[in-house]
């Protein structure tokens, strides 16, 4: 038997300056995440707010973001 699931999740609009790393930073925490809370909803969740935050800055390397960027940009622009 096949089971197939379709689920959404919003995104958060940001300007983006650079898109570079979006898609590695969305793809290494959602694995960090996943890994480490066993939660499949939580690790998009997560991966969504770390590739929305890479976007905001020029640059790959410059752009994955550390727990504290992400803490602090979630701060100060997500509600």
């Amino acid at each position: 038997m096949k089971v197939s699931l379709t689920c959404y999740f919003p995104r958060l609009k940001r300007k983006a300056v650079g898109t570079r790393a979006a898609g590695d930073v969305f793809a290494g925490s959602f694995a960090a995440s996943f890994v480490r809370e066993r939660n499949l909803k939580s690790a998009i969740e997560f991966a969504i707010k770390a590739a929305a935050y890479s976007v905001t800055i020029k640059g790959a390397q410059s752009s994955i973001p550390g727990q504290k960027d992400l803490d602090q940009f979630l701060k100060e622009r997500i509600k």
